[in-house]
């Protein structure tokens, strides 16, 4: 797909977005940076910055010591399957056997393996059709989840992210169709297909939020990984209202969002998320390698179901370690610690292709302590 295009779907898209203010939480006005949008940075987009705060690839030394836990847990063939052979927006990696080793995209496979069990076990022949993430980044998770769970895909994000998934989607997968902002405006203005109709042979489906109302299918899976944590109560709201409204009969909602961020002043606490009571409780743990952040995944009733209320007061239990009043200051700087880990991995030059063993010891020299995370 062509960048230019993609970038006159932005400009459109923010004109629309932007006209409410109110559509961008006190989190991501603070990300209002002055960030250029231009051909050549979009080629290089998680080289350049443009993914910054969408992207744990930067967290490069964590990714070697994630590497060996998962190559331990699956299977180091799976795990390699599992990861890129083409570095799409030109990110600081470590390469093995061709493949490029990427913490966000490490930690989505453990995501990954969770839910693949859910659904076999959960939704009708183990399978799925549409699957909708909401404030989904670059795209890392769906094309993790590309032919793997799901035959198609809706993403809901605010332009700057649908710019670089779109992107990041198309490099990756050059012979999809997709159905982008201004494919939305000329089916509004001329169509007369339903929505469902629409997009029956689209792969991709990539749109802001403005576009929620319209967005009328059958959705059998919905995803939020740590974007509702930094949304504003109305807009948590919102979604939560699209998702009791289009998610289908024995649809799943994957949720993996931390114990609680602060927006501005205000803590977002994921067991005060407005979930009702048509709900069962498939899976919930803290989730993995981030024992800050809890992984949580229902299934839609028909009817009100008993078990959600009681689940969400133990979520709330867990994760009083982690309100911020509660925090001890070491707890403040182990949380702190990925920063660190960020500044390092920025100052780590190219494309290492290193040879893995299974024993921290063989990284490079950095202090193992680090690891402790």
């Amino acid at each position: 797909m062509e960048t230019s295009r993609l970038l006159k779907v932005f400009e459109m898209a923010s004109h629309t977005v932007y006209a409410k203010s109110s559509e961008k939480s006190a989190h991501w006005k603070r990300y209002d940076d002055g960030r250029v949008f231009s051909e050549e940075n979009i080629r290089s987009f998680r080289g350049s910055g443009l993914s910054s705060s969408l992207d744990d690839g930067v967290l490069k030394e964590r990714a070697a010591k994630t590497f060996f836990e998962l190559c331990k847990r699956h299977g180091e063939a799976k795990v390699l399957d599992h990861l890129t052979t083409n570095n799409i927006g030109e990110a600081d990696l470590y390469q093995l056997q061709g493949h490029y080793v990427d913490y966000g995209r490490l930690v989505a496979i453990e995501w990954k393996e969770v839910l693949e069990g859910l659904v076999a076990k959960h939704c009708t022949q183990g399978k799925i059709d549409i699957v909708c993430e909401i404030g989904g980044g670059y795209g890392n998770f769906i094309d993790l989840l590309t032919n793997r769970i799901g035959e198609r895909y809706i993403l809901i994000d605010l332009p700057e992210a649908n710019l670089l998934s779109a992107y990041y989607l198309s490099q990756a997968n050059s012979s999809a169709k997709f159905f982008l902002y201004d494919d939305y405006l000329q089916w509004k203005s001329t169509g007369t297909k339903t929505f469902e109709q629409v997009i029956d042979d689209c792969k991709f489906v990539i749109l802001p939020p403005a576009c929620l109302v319209d967005i009328v299918c059958k959705i059998d899976l919905v995803i939020n990984t740590r974007s509702m944590m930094e949304m504003n109560k109305s807009s948590i709201e919102n979604y939560f209202k699209f998702i009791h409204d289009r998610l289908a009969p024995d649809g799943l909602f994957l949720n993996i969002n931390r114990y609680e961020k602060f927006v501005s002043d205000i803590p977002v606490r994921m067991h005060q998320f407005p979930y009702d009571s048509q709900w069962r409780v498939l899976y919930s743990e803290q989730a993995y390698d981030q024992p800050h952040v809890h992984m949580l995944v229902t299934q839609r009733a028909a009817e009100e179901v008993a078990g959600l209320s009681n689940e969400l007061e133990r979520i709330k239990e867990l994760g009083k370690r982690y309100f911020y009043k509660k925090l001890t200051i070491k707890d403040r700087v182990m949380l702190g610690v990925g920063v660190r880990l960020e500044r390092i991995s920025k100052g780590l030059k190219g494309n290492k292709d290193i040879e893995f063993g299974y024993n921290v010891k063989d990284l490079p020299s950095i202090d193992e302590s680090i690891y402790n995370i």
